[in-house]
Order: C-alpha cells, then sequence, then structure tokens
C-alpha cells in the first residue's frame, strides 16, 4: 500500500499506535475478511482513499476482545 504524507501527521500516528497496542494484546486486526497490517487499516482509515470503514468490535464467550473487524461502508451503510 502506498504511503503518503499523512503517515506524519498527529492523527495518523495514535490510530496506529492504538492498532499495534491492540495486535500486541493479541486481537485480531481483518479488513473485509483479512488480517491486515496496522499500517495498512491506518492508511485506509486516515487516508480514505478507499472509502470509509466501519468497526467492528468481536468479543468471545468471557467478554474479552479478540478482533476488530474493518468493514467498507458506502453511504452511511455497510456494504
Amino acid at each position: 500500500m502506498k504511503r503518503t504524507s499523512l503517515i506524519y501527521h498527529d492523527d495518523y500516528q495514535l490510530f496506529l499506535q492504538t492498532l499495534h497496542a491492540y495486535q500486541k494484546a493479541g486481537v485480531a486486526l481483518t479488513v473485509e475478511g483479512k488480517v491486515v497490517p496496522p499500517e495498512d487499516i491506518a492508511d485506509l482509515c486516515v487516508c480514505r482513499e478507499a472509502g470509509a470503514y466501519m468497526r467492528d468490535y468481536i468479543s468471545d464467550d468471557r467478554g474479552r476482545l479478540v478482533e476488530i473487524r474493518f468493514e467498507r461502508v458506502e453511504n452511511g451503510q455497510a456494504e
């Protein structure tokens, strides 16, 4: 994925740090059903070149967060 000058923006860096923390804690990060590196998710969500993404937080039966799913949305609706 192409990196842009936005990688130096504070919002980008904060979001990327948050994603890395989730990943380090064992939370799976997926986009449209595929495991994706935090940098690629940050590019998609902050740069918004490919549209907007909605987050779904998935927990296990004990209430622990196990996955964050990023799903592309069009006109305010999930595809």
